[in-house]
């Protein structure tokens, strides 16, 4: 059996446990958020938590699905920080953005995490999102992908200054009394709109009461620059 192949069924085996116990499931998701929140604030990290985890943590309320993941944007200039907290939670820090799997489709890159971070004989991981803080303090996402000539790419999402606030900076909870940047629900929401897998719609369904419907109009007419731009092999 591959090494692929073992994680697979790993992860397979490990999330039919966790539906059977959600509650086990939720005490270590939030268990691992506590002590990398902790440890990201005290090294003063550029980053925000996204996914569903900021909906059910910002109301205060349990989901009732499993979560096997943690995501978070990170600001690419805090890659070494955050490698090195990993290594203290002892998990496997892994930087593929110039090695990366994943290819283009319909304009957008997909595939798995370039940045990602692993608890072994588990399922749980940390999933990263890259972004690069511009001067003026406006954002620019990044995503990798390669052609079907091996050429690495980046797919660069340049936030306005006012979204990029209004989206990564503008919201924030105390979560087990730490302070932690969150997307907003109505963000993730707009998100998950789009992806509609199994959870998503779930999630969807806890969110729709709950979300600032113009807050949400203006997420969704903010202004997003797009740009794909080759990786040189200095950078790599």
């Amino acid at each position: 059996m591959t090494n692929s192949s073992k994680k697979e069924k790993t992860i397979k085996n490990c999330r039919k446990l966790m539906k059977d116990n959600i509650k086990q499931n939720h005490n270590l998701i939030y268990k691992q958020l506590e002590i990398l929140v902790k440890k990201l604030n005290d090294r003063g990290v550029d980053y925000s938590l996204t996914g569903s985890l900021c909906v059910y943590i910002k109301y205060g309320i349990e989901s009732n699905r499993i979560h096997d993941d943690i995501d978070i944007h990170l600001n690419e200039y805090d890659i070494d920080k955050f490698c090195q907290v990993c290594e203290e939670m002892g998990l496997k820090f892994c930087d593929n953005r110039y090695t990366t799997p994943r290819v283009l489709k319909n304009g957008v890159p997909v595939g798995g995490h370039e940045i990602i971070a692993n608890l072994d004989n588990s399922c749980f991981h940390i999933g990263v999102f890259c972004f690069e803080r511009l001067a003026d303090g406006s954002i620019k996402k990044k995503g990798y992908y390669h052609d079907d000539l091996g050429h690495i790419w980046v797919k660069n999402d340049n936030f306005s200054l006012e979204l990029s606030k209004e989206v990564f900076d503008n919201e924030q909870v105390i979560f087990k009394g730490h302070r932690l940047k969150i997307n907003p629900p109505e963000y993730i929401y707009m998100l998950k709109q789009i992806i509609q897998k199994d959870k998503d719609k779930i999630d969807i369904e806890f969110m729709k009461d709950k979300i600032d419907k113009e807050k949400l109009r203006r997420i969704k007419s903010g202004k997003i620059k797009t740009s794909y731009e080759k990786v040189l092999s200095s950078n790599l």
